[in-house]
């Protein structure tokens, strides 16, 4: 589950450009001549061109003091040497950082059910709207968004999801389930 919740963030992160889960499975041998098979859970490409292979692990399997930790450990090592000749940044992701927040999952899979269905030929004249409303660099609340540019409150949470997705607004993820006094505000402020 933990790798799909990656998967996930990664989605929903405008930073990201495109990214390939399990994208290589490489034979790596070790200065000591030890060969070990290793297969990265995502390949990332980020809108700054930078290159990053990424492993997700629970961090209790990071510390782990018997033969799975070992292991765990060794697969990393081996992840880190590839990655190193191949001149890519390597990442280890941990349920620590991906689901640093008891909201922010919930969120992201609530806001990615919109962007999934999302097609509103009025796309560009409503996110106008929108950016209208926030261009004070203020934080807003969904409603009052959805009030001001007169957009229906569903169609307009729609409408913030994916502008949410493409980059042009934050939605406030950590603080609460989303609802209609979460905040938002343009990306950059």
């Amino acid at each position: 589950m933990l790798e799909f919740y990656n998967l996930l963030s990664l989605e929903m992160d405008s930073t990201v450009k495109y990214y390939c889960p399990q994208p290589i499975t490489a034979k790596v041998e070790d200065d000591s001549g030890k060969t070990r098979e290793v297969t990265f859970d995502v390949y990332v490409v980020y809108i700054t061109g930078a290159e990053e292979m990424q492993e997700v692990k629970y961090d209790s399997d990071l510390q782990r003091a018997d033969e799975r930790g070992d292991k765990t450990r060794e697969q990393i090592h081996f992840e880190e040497i590839w990655t190193k000749r191949n001149q890519l940044n390597f990442k280890v992701r941990t349920d620590k950082e991906i689901m640093y927040n008891r909201f922010v999952i919930p969120n992201l899979l609530y806001l990615y059910a919109f962007v999934k269905r999302y097609h509103d030929p009025d796309y560009d004249e409503l996110s106008e709207k929108v950016t209208y409303c926030l261009k004070d660099g203020r934080k807003h609340k969904i409603i009052s968004v959805s009030e001001y540019a007169e957009i229906a409150y569903n169609r307009c949470l729609s409408l913030l999801a994916y502008m949410h997705f493409d980059g042009s607004i934050k939605i406030e993820l950590t603080k609460k389930a989303i609802d209609k006094n979460t905040m938002v505000i343009i990306n950059g402020m």
